[in-house]
């Protein structure tokens, strides 16, 4: 068998089982057209008016405000990255430029189109041309990825950049170069850019390129070479910032902590550490500085710090945390409406995105598939399928470790689209032949029932998720200053009872009823006396 046929499941037969007219870019096209008119009709409701898409909110208000500080000329910070700096600082290109909210969604809806071009060629070089095509249309149709276009995250980016490398990837396995080596690093350098997880792939992909048969090794180190060259800038500004050698963020430890605690369940858990993105560096950093005993530390000692506390939390709760990794393994292939941010599912019921009804495939629904898909290729040809596989693996592997997030999910997607499409188009032929393969046909079976288990189990309900959601629709409608409107989903809110509401209601009254507003910041400064956001508000109603 040749290198470049050694994923057919029949190479000897290939071209009588697949018409050629699959893979043909009309098809590509057509699928293209289509998503842009979808997509762009689902942005064009978020656009009119939707007011998460209007006023970033948490992490994407951390973003687009950091966004304007690069676009200020500040591209060296005084403290070393927490979060992935590639799409921040591609913000700050754009904004640079006087771009915008609505150019980066028209631009996160151009990578999405792309992610799908590359998804369909790399499904077609790889298997067929039929599996290219079902893999970029079940991209198209995922939710997750629909819905991260219309928000500031990293998400577009992501998942562009690992289909790009898989991209570069085929290309090298279908010719080795030592030049396509080097521009598959460079990917997958930007990748860890924007997911550094992915910093993982760039050793486990170098030494999988020395382990292929004949002259690998300059390939190998080219691919190395491009992609530890790719990330260094980072590991320069932190170390210009903290003067410690950390390779893109300083944020490890602490994310681990918040997956693995007393009050952990499987989600973001930020125990005894604020979750206002504000002051959460600095309130991890005096907590390990107290534990240092007051001594001089550094940021890589607060990563470690928290380190310790969650491995330590193990050790004490072998039995728990035991179950909180099978919990944490079950919402990556199951959950189809939590998100520590925004959820999807309550701005389609309550109509602000009613249009993304239109992506109609919940992406748990692919994840068992993939998984099953990547264990069958491995077991048939573990050089030629490494990639594909690893990707998913890493992103179950991010979740199992630290907590379940459908951003940690996301950047894995490309992947198991093409997985899914796989397993798809192989049970579809031994079907056509009258027989029925079981590895195939039960992974499929039982995910797409995964999107509705949650659900039946009461282990997703929606409604837990409310009150978070009212507050910060609230939140959003404020700041476009319509006052009614954010009055109406915090007294929501206050009813569900979050206890954030009675502070913001009482914020509000200050403009028409500065005494009463003042009593009831008193009161409530009495009930939380450790409370930062409380005591802050009072302080400013009393200046």
């Amino acid at each position: 068998m040749r290198g470049a046929d050694l994923g057919k499941l029949h190479p000897t037969e290939e071209g009588a089982r697949v018409p050629r007219t699959w893979g043909s870019p009309r098809w590509l096209l057509i699928l293209l057209g289509l998503g842009a008119a979808v997509h762009g009709w689902i942005l064009a409701q978020q656009l009119a008016g939707a007011p998460f898409a209007r006023v970033p909110m948490v992490d994407a208000e951390v973003y687009w405000d950091w966004a304007g500080v690069l676009a200020g000329g500040q591209w060296q910070g005084d403290t070393p990255f927490f979060s992935a700096p590639l799409y921040p600082y591609l913000l700050g290109v754009l904004r640079s430029l006087g771009a915008g909210l609505t150019a980066v969604y028209l631009l996160q809806l151009v990578m999405h189109l792309c992610t799908s071009a590359l998804v369909w060629w790399v499904g077609r070089e790889r298997f067929d041309g039929r599996t290219g095509l079902l893999a970029a249309t079940l991209w198209l149709l995922a939710q997750g990825p629909a819905y991260a276009n219309l928000r500031i995250l990293a998400g577009p980016v992501q998942t562009l950049l690992v289909a790009a490398t898989l991209a570069a990837l085929t290309a090298y396995q279908t010719r080795p170069r030592t030049a396509v080596a080097g521009v598959a690093g460079l990917l997958a350098g930007l990748t860890a850019l924007a997911w550094p997880p992915a910093q993982a792939m760039v050793l486990a992909l170098a030494l999988w390129m020395a382990l292929h048969p004949g002259p690998t090794l300059k390939h190998a180190l080219s691919f190395l070479f491009a992609g530890v060259l790719t990330i260094s800038p980072a590991t320069v500004h932190n170390w210009r910032a903290s003067g410690e050698l950390i390779a893109i963020t300083a944020h490890g430890g602490i994310t681990l902590y918040h997956g693995n605690n007393p009050t952990a369940d499987g989600t973001f858990s930020p125990h005894g550490v604020s979750d206002n993105k504000r002051v959460h560096e600095r309130d991890a950093f005096d907590q390990a500085q107290a534990a240092a005993g007051g001594e001089e530390i550094g940021w890589s000692d607060v990563s470690s710090h928290f380190s310790a506390r969650a491995l330590d939390w193990w050790g004490d709760n072998p039995g728990q945390a035991f179950k909180l990794l099978l919990r944490k393994g079950w919402f990556f292939m199951t959950s189809s409406v939590h998100g520590e941010m925004y959820v999807p599912t309550l701005e389609k019921r309550d109509g602000s995105a009613s249009r993304l009804y239109a992506a109609v495939l919940p992406e748990c629904q692919l994840v068992l598939p993939a998984l099953m898909a990547a264990l069958l290729l491995l077991l048939r040809d573990p050089r030629r399928y490494f990639p594909e596989a690893a990707f998913v693996f890493l992103a179950l592997g991010v979740c199992l470790a630290f907590f379940y997030s459908p951003r940690y999910r996301l950047p894995a997607l490309p992947a198991m689209a093409l997985l899914a499409a796989w397993m798809a188009t192989e049970l579809y032929e031994y079907l056509g032949k009258g027989r029925l393969r079981w590895s195939l046909a039960w992974p499929i079976a039982v995910g797409a029932l995964c999107a509705f288990a949650n659900p039946w189990l009461g282990l997703e309900p929606t409604e837990r998720y409310r009150a978070d959601y009212e507050l910060r629709v609230g939140s959003a409608h404020e700041q476009l200053g319509q006052v009614e409107e954010a009055r109406r989903h915090w007294v929501l809110a206050r009813g569900l009872g979050h206890p954030q509401a009675d502070l913001e209601l009482a914020r509000l009254r200050l403009e028409t009823d500065p005494s009463a507003a003042l009593a009831e910041l008193q009161r409530l400064a009495e009930q939380r006396p450790g409370d930062g956001s409380t005591q802050c508000a009072l302080g400013v109603a009393l200046a």
